[in-house]
């Protein structure tokens, strides 16, 4: 079972400075499209003036970024705070890692799980931009950014196992649940489930069944999802599961209710059947230090409240595993680009993947 929370930070994030006083600015982004009379900006502005962005480089070169019309946005902005555009976009840069560190944090740290025993995964167009200071922030050493990263949710979606998910709400006390009652519901849902693979083909020995459950605390106003038992179900059965939800609950929050009733707000039965594997294949290998192909360009990047000239930009395409790329420098691709900062150091593995050192 996979966690997920999310935050928000992604190119087209709209930050702005709202004056009565200033409500006719108009706002032109990179693309040159107006979007609004107020004096706003987005987060793709702040990264291509900061240089994170390549404007010849987006999407293969297809499409061309018009850093000009990025520093004018951020200038409506900037001025009224006093501040040069590169400072506006850098705050931003920070305001958003910041952002994503503490969506981390709502799921380990403030769960009892301390963020520096794991490694950062990085995976979207703009992900790994922001992965090595968001590791900063959380103190963890280091920063895996896959091959493709910007197709790397589609690739999940095509090689991912076959699951169909069938809920209901009894939103009733645990204790008061009928043992038989409880697992007819589970087989309503769990025939649906199985149905629906059967029309796409499925055989009933390929499809396997799991079931789970939503509960809390009464008085709570958030739930969780846990395991359920297997059948057959008997009056034992909801005693094993308040038992097994107080663990999972002290486990997970560092404490238990055992005199507070539990409450289930929903059940859900799944049908999953296993797609064959799919392996990656290995990189040709090479030096230490990247080839002379590898390196596209030079541009000055603004980061970490610095300028820092001549960082190199490397193209991902053409890097070789046991490559070492040393911080500052960006590593670009057709959908995605990884930063990677003064002081961070980045290694190419056998699959392509960038394993980055996080200096803390």
């Amino acid at each position: 079972m996979v966690e997920i929370d999310a935050a928000v930070s992604a190119g087209d994030i709209i930050f702005f400075f709202f004056s009565s006083r200033r409500r006719h600015t108009r706002y032109i982004s990179v693309t040159g499209v107006q979007t609004c009379a107020l004096p706003i900006s987005c987060l793709s502005d702040a990264f291509l003036q900061m240089g994170l962005l390549h404007p010849e480089r987006f999407l293969g070169g297809r499409l061309i970024l018009d850093k000009a019309l990025a520093e004018q946005a951020l200038q409506t902005v900037a001025s009224p705070l006093k501040k040069s555009p590169n400072e506006l976009a850098d705050a931003a840069y920070e305001l958003a890692n910041v952002q994503m560190a503490e969506a981390i944090r709502t799921i380990t740290v403030y769960r009892g799980i301390d963020p520096r025993d794991f490694v950062l995964f990085a995976f979207g167009s703009a992900g790994p931009m922001q992965a090595c200071d968001v590791a900063k922030l959380l103190s963890i050493p280091k920063v895996v950014v896959p091959t493709h990263p910007g197709g790397f949710s589609a690739f999940g979606m095509v090689t991912a196992d076959m699951r169909v998910d069938y809920s209901t709400a009894p939103m009733k006390h645990m204790a008061a649940i009928d043992p038989d009652e409880l697992d007819k519901w589970f087989r309503k849902l769990e025939d649906k489930a199985v149905g629906d693979l059967r029309l796409q083909g499925i055989p009933d020995s390929a499809i396997e069944k799991t079931r789970t459950y939503h509960g809390m605390y009464y008085g709570q106003t958030w739930d969780n999802q846990v395991p359920a038992p297997a059948p057959p179900y008997d009056a034992k059965t909801l005693e094993k599961m308040a038992s097994e939800f107080h663990e999972w609950y002290l486990a997970n929050y560092g404490y238990k209710a055992e005199e507070l009733p539990i409450i289930i707000t929903q059940l859900t039965a799944t049908a999953t059947s296993k797609l064959p594997g799919f392996e990656l294949g290995e990189i040709p290998s090479g030096d230490k230090e990247p080839s002379s192909e590898a390196l596209v360009d030079k541009a000055d990047v603004y980061m970490g409240h610095a300028l820092h000239k001549g960082t190199p930009y490397f193209d991902r395409g053409k890097l070789r595993a046991g490559n070492v790329i040393e911080g500052p420098a960006v590593v670009i691709e057709e959908l995605a680009t990884t930063v990677i900062p003064k002081g961070c150091s980045a290694e190419v593995g056998r699959k392509g993947e960038l394993i980055i050192t996080v200096p803390l």
